[in-house]
């Protein structure tokens, strides 16, 4: 494990997973989830700046704030429960990878404008995977089939 940062060797040298201060930060990562996360499972965690995307999202009804993320990102493709803070609030949401190279957040009761607004997203478990099709209909009763689940999970943790 190559660890550069506050407190941690800038030189690069290697510290073991068993080593001390890992487990005292890696606990304190935990515990900070457990508190602020009312996902049962917690996968990642992202923060990011929004930028503008395609503004597809709006034009169905559902507007996403899209945060750009490496290609080699480790998370499949699909449709995830999650939590977002935006200045100092939770937001239920639901994050979408693999539609874009952008993960596109969807904020449950926000109305407002998050262009180059920092996010923290807490990306949960999966709850469905992306169809193609052509159907506006289709992929709008789709959408929201992904927020009624999400929504009884929400109600269930």
């Amino acid at each position: 494990m190559k660890l550069i940062g506050r407190g941690w060797p800038a030189d690069g040298t290697r510290i073991s997973a068993s080593h001390p201060r890992v487990i005292s930060e890696l606990s304190a990562l935990f515990i900070f989830i457990r508190i602020y996360s009312k996902i049962k499972t917690v996968i990642m965690k992202i923060i990011g700046t929004v930028m503008q995307g395609k503004g597809e999202g709006r034009q169905l009804g559902f507007p996403t704030a899209n945060l750009k993320i490496q290609k080699s990102f480790l998370l499949a493709d699909g449709i995830y429960v999650a939590e977002t803070r935006y200045q100092g609030k939770t937001y239920h949401s639901l994050a979408v990878k693999g539609l874009v190279d952008d993960l596109e957040v969807w904020l449950d009761k926000f109305d407002g404008d998050l262009y180059g607004q920092e996010l923290t997203v807490a990306i949960g478990q999966k709850i469905s995977d992306l169809i193609k099709t052509g159907n506006q209909g289709e992929l709008i009763a789709k959408i929201q089939s992904d927020i009624t689940k999400a929504r009884e999970l929400w109600m269930t943790n």
